[in-house]
Order: C-alpha cells, then sequence, then structure tokens
C-alpha cells in the first residue's frame, strides 16, 4: 500500500526524492499534513453534530405543538 510518488509529486514536491531516476516516497512528511486534515474533519463532524442536536430539539419542540 502506498501513494504513487509521481502523482504525490504534483501537489507535494518536497515529499519525493529522486535517485537514479528512481521516486522515492518520505512518508513522514504527510504526519503534519494527515494531522492537520485530521483536525479540521473532527471539528467539522463536532459541528454537524451539533447542528444536528439542535434540528432534533427543533422538531421535538414542533411535534410537541
Amino acid at each position: 500500500m502506498g501513494f504513487i510518488a509521481q502523482d504525490v509529486e504534483k501537489i507535494f514536491p518536497e515529499f519525493v526524492g529522486d535517485k537514479e531516476g528512481i521516486k522515492m516516497m518520505n512518508y513522514t512528511s504527510f504526519i503534519p499534513v494527515l494531522t492537520k486534515a485530521m483536525q479540521e474533519q473532527q471539528a467539522m463532524i463536532e459541528n454537524l453534530i451539533s447542528q444536528n442536536e439542535e434540528l432534533l430539539k427543533r422538531l421535538e419542540q414542533l411535534e410537541a405543538k
């Protein structure tokens, strides 16, 4: 399992090395990028959960009327 170095190089050229014409990935460089993406995704999930809870409360109030 892995990434295709040529594809990654288009977006993150600093993550790809070249030795005698062979492309190599520096996978540890992905850690900060992936961590930040997960943090952003988690914030979005928490926001959606909050919105869903608020909508459920409003629905319950409307149904009670």
